[in-house]
């Protein structure tokens, strides 16, 4: 423009029109999972900004197509990791027996059917099967009572108030729905209860792991999940036995063997192999970044070097000029002078 003023677009939206420019900030808006992400938008009426190429477009670019990818895949591993551990530990029997248990995780709807995770809020999907409740007196007597969850197999899917129901009808146990739509399992004075998986454990159910009821961890991604509370201030509430005994070690051993065998969830790879491929796409798309950017800087220099070329100015090629040009100046100035003299020559010959 006149004066060598311009005009600054962003694709069709003016940032800087003459004096006046609409300015650049971000605000806060949460994406899919939750996370909050920083989006760029115009200062003076918060417009969002169509971004295509530049820095900013490129920092943008690298967040939601790559961190924010490798970030959700870490967070489903994770998921499946709290999954599998405390579905193995919510059906293993700790040192002592319990005398109350709440779930972890609150329901929407108590009355829904638990395989309908829309409705119910739950993280996961609870499978159909059983477990076993066991109820020990202070004798150390136990009485078994086999606990079956129903999902996909007719019309009447448990839900979280049938599963109370069902566990409140076991001798010396009360199981309600507490006000925040949570199991709570309680035993009578003198008596303790645990959990185990029936005989042939494909017949189990996740539903306690779920829940958040016997559970390793607490949380269910990256970004809450931790050793439950329980087990870091009260260890023999490690569930590492199947049927209770100090010696014997299966829920643990299960627990274990989850880093080298296939996970049903994983498409058959181990938590351990999905772990490192994950590992291994992250090396490589920064390999991959690392290389394109090399590849960019050195078609840069090589633009900037032929932009020179045609418009700069090279010092060493100019000072060669300067001095051609002086001993052309020199050359002619001494040739100049020749003529002088010559010329006084011929004249003192004619006088």
């Amino acid at each position: 423009m006149e004066g060598g003023s311009v005009n600054v677009f962003i694709g069709n939206d003016p940032l800087v029109q003459y004096t006046s420019s609409r300015g650049l900030s971000y605000v806060e808006k949460a994406d899919a999972d939750g996370n909050k992400l920083a989006q760029v938008v115009f200062t003076n009426n918060k417009q969002s900004i169509d971004l295509t190429s530049g820095k900013i477009y490129g920092l943008i670019s690298a967040r939601d197509d790559h961190v924010g990818a490798i970030m959700s895949d870490l967070d489903n591993w994770i998921a499946t990791l709290v999954l599998e551990v405390n579905k193995i530990h919510s059906l293993g029997r700790p040192l002592d027996g319990f005398t109350s248990l709440t779930g972890a995780f609150q329901l929407a709807d108590a009355d829904a059917s638990l395989a309908d995770m829309s409705a119910t809020g739950l993280p996961w999907q609870v499978s159909n099967g059983v477990f076993n409740l066991h109820v020990t007196d202070s004798a150390g007597h136990t009485v078994n009572t086999q606990i079956k969850v129903k999902i996909s197999i007719d019309s009447n899917d448990t839900t979280l108030n049938d599963l109370a129901a069902a566990l409140d009808a076991a001798d010396n146990i009360t199981a309600t729905v507490d006000s925040t739509n949570r199991l709570r399992i309680q035993a009578d004075a003198g008596f303790t209860f645990s959990f185990s998986a029936p005989d042939n454990y494909n017949d189990a159910t996740n539903v306690l792991a779920v829940l958040g009821i016997n559970t390793f961890f607490e949380g269910y991604n990256g970004t809450d999940v931790k050793v439950g509370t329980d087990l870091l201030s009260d260890p023999r509430r490690l569930a590492a036995s199947a049927n209770g005994l100090a010696g014997n070690g299966e829920i643990a051993g299960r627990i274990a063997q989850l880093a080298t065998s296939g996970v049903a969830s994983l498409n058959n790879v181990s938590l351990t192999d999905s772990f490192s491929s994950l590992v291994a796409r992250l090396a490589a798309d920064s390999r991959a970044a690392q290389d394109n950017f090399q590849a960019a800087d050195v078609v840069l220099q090589t633009l900037e070097a032929e932009r020179q070329s045609i418009s700069g100015v090279s010092t060493d090629e100019e000072a060669i000029n300067m001095i051609i040009f002086q001993r052309a100046f020199q050359g002619a100035a001494r040739y100049v002078s020749l003529i002088d003299q010559m010329l006084d020559e011929v004249l003192s010959l004619v006088e």
